[in-house]
């Protein structure tokens, strides 16, 4: 994803940055061999478009983010 943002009334200094998702499993791949281990999950909210609503601690699967919390090994 692509994502691009710049001060109120200043777009020539925009600033575009890339972001990656990762789901828990392909971060726990991902610290394989690093010496960290990933230990809880926390889900985060959700967004219902229809009702325009926040569900602050949505399902895993319908989460907007999740923290992850690493242990070091």
């Amino acid at each position: 994803m692509l994502d691009t943002w710049w001060p109120t009334g200043h777009s020539s200094d925009a600033v575009t940055q890339s972001l990656r998702c990762y789901s828990p499993g392909d971060l726990e791949s991902l610290l394989d061999g690093i010496g960290l281990a990933l230990v809880d999950v926390q889900s985060g909210p959700s967004f219902d478009h229809e009702t325009q609503t926040l569900q602050p601690n949505a399902p895993l699967e319908r989460a907007m983010q999740y923290m992850a919390i690493l242990e070091h090994r």
